[in-house]
């Protein structure tokens, strides 16, 4: 009997439980303040310290506030400073330190579209940066849109996608702009990787074509590009229980140059190695050896029964795929550094 219900089925099942143990939550949770963030705490929990291939967990931190509006983080940016800021699908932002970061306050408030669309664009879904010009964009579900920002988080130009095949809550769920300025997006509801010419609010051009995934039932929650110009993709699925639980797996490709199905390979199954919640923020930070920290966020969906969680991520340079002398210091000059402007209260 489970083994005919399709994948949107399923997502309208999972959709349903959550709401309902969602629900219980407003009772539940701790008492609550309103716009401070003064509150914020990270805890350190435990994880699995093996390596696995190129990647291995080096921080797991439950984050909590007592504040009305934390929570609900879908879309993540993070700074070469150790500064992370984090978007959720109310229309909020919360602007914190990471673990190793520098010592600032953290800072929440609503992150607004540009004027007349605040009732319409306020699900943010995906996050991407221009690092070179603190540039930013986020991608929006219900009504599928981008929104473009200014350095200081200023609303600066929009594009709407009313014709795209996506269902409600099911769109642009990743948003990724990549290193020569192309732009990639992966819907949650259907296998499709659709590549933008150039900014999407500049009317870029689109191409898409479709994808295999390698693990069925998965969706992609986020994606980010590493520095060797592979994607890589967080995808996640319901594993149904009660509570029901997530299931998180990162899949990584090289770039499509056709019109041929582009076919990620599994790269890590997350759920092994740290405690398993609905992720679905994603960024990373080059460092100067080629690899990386990538920085995972989980959505609570406002509910006792989930929490928000921070995992760091190492992305290892293999010895197998070390470069000449001189190589990769090649290729890093002509890639924009990293950089990051943070976000500010609007």
């Amino acid at each position: 009997m489970f083994n005919r219900i399709s994948a949107s089925s399923a997502r309208r099942m999972a959709a349903v439980l959550l709401v309902l143990l969602v629900m219980p939550s407003v009772w539940m949770r701790t008492a609550v303040t309103r716009g401070d963030a003064d509150d914020l705490q990270l805890l350190e929990l435990a994880y699995d310290e093996a390596g696995h291939g190129e990647f291995r967990v080096t921080g797991v931190w439950e984050v909590t506030s007592p504040d009305l509006v934390f929570g609900g983080y879908s879309a993540l940016l993070a700074g070469q400073d150790g500064t992370l800021v984090t978007f959720s699908d109310r229309g909020r932002f919360l602007s914190f330190s990471g673990p190793g970061g520098p010592d600032l306050p953290a800072s929440i408030g609503a992150q607004l579209p540009d004027p007349g669309l605040e009732q319409r664009l306020w699900d943010i879904e995906s996050a991407t940066q221009d690092p070179a010009s603190g540039t930013f964009w986020l991608g929006y579900e219900g009504e599928h849109a981008i929104q473009r920002y200014t350095a200081r988080g200023e609303p600066d130009g929009h594009v709407l996608f009313p014709a795209m095949p996506w269902q409600d809550n099911g769109g642009m769920e990743s948003l990724v702009r990549l290193a020569d300025g192309r732009f990639v997006a992966l819907p949650e509801t259907e296998a499709r990787l659709y590549l933008f010419a150039d900014d999407p609010v500049r009317d870029g051009g689109t191409t898409s074509v479709p994808i295999e995934w390698p693990e069925a039932g998965y969706s992609p929650t986020d994606a980010a590009q590493l520095p060797d110009g592979r994607l890589l993709v967080l995808m996640r699925r319901v594993a149904w229980g009660l509570p029901p639980t997530f299931d998180v797996i990162l899949v990584v490709g090289a770039l499509p140059a056709g019109e041929e199905p582009w076919q990620p390979e599994l790269a890590l199954t997350l759920h092994d190695l740290v405690p398993s919640d609905n992720f679905e923020g994603m960024d990373l930070v080059e460092g100067a050896d080629g690899g990386a920290d990538i920085w995972l966020i989980s959505d609570d969906n406002f509910s006792a029964f989930q929490r928000t969680l921070l995992v760091r991520l190492e992305l290892a340079v293999l010895e197998s795929e070390a470069e000449p002398d001189g190589a990769h210091e090649k290729a890093r000059e002509d890639r924009s550094p990293r950089a990051f402007s943070r976000v500010l209260a609007i």
